[in-house]
């Protein structure tokens, strides 16, 4: 409740608290600004430089009126080669694939090396994340970005 409204009020939601659709909302942005790899204050910065009406009739924006809050988070987004650095493996694949081998066979062996399984599903998880972006360009990026943003304004 105390962390709802403070997302709320981050987010300039003043009028009603629609509880899961205020939750659904908040995670859908916290899910773009990760896979944009956006900045966290520079997109709230973003978001406020749309004004809201007092009233929720005389608040409805075109979608066209985001085009400026658009192009700044899209400004704000990591490039392919930050988010490749940010994505950076902890172990080395071989030693992976054979973590990952002890995790399915014998998982009570993994606290033998200070580990247990949700750290190797976790860095299983950024080498196939860090995998793909290796294949993207900067430009599909740039357009996938932007589609993500689009979508989540409007």
């Amino acid at each position: 409740p105390e962390v709802r409204r403070r997302w709320r009020s981050k987010l300039g939601l003043l009028l009603t608290d629609e509880g899961e659709a205020d939750d659904a909302l908040l995670e859908s942005l916290l899910g773009v600004m990760q896979r944009t790899g956006a900045d966290f204050t520079n997109t709230f910065r973003a978001l406020s430089r749309v004004g809201w009406e007092a009233s929720e009739a005389a608040s409805y924006r075109a979608p066209q009126d985001f085009d400026a809050v658009l192009e700044y988070c899209l400004a704000q987004c990591a490039s392919t080669e930050a988010m490749l650095k940010r994505a950076r493996p902890i172990f080395h694949p071989k030693a992976l694939a054979r973590l990952a081998a002890i995790a399915q066979t014998e998982p009570e062996r993994l606290a033998q090396f200070g580990l247990d399984a949700s750290v190797v599903a976790r860095e299983t998880q950024r080498a196939a994340r860090r995998e793909a972006l290796a294949r993207v360009t900067p430009r599909d990026k740039r357009l996938s970005d932007a589609e993500a943003w689009r979508a989540w304004l409007h």
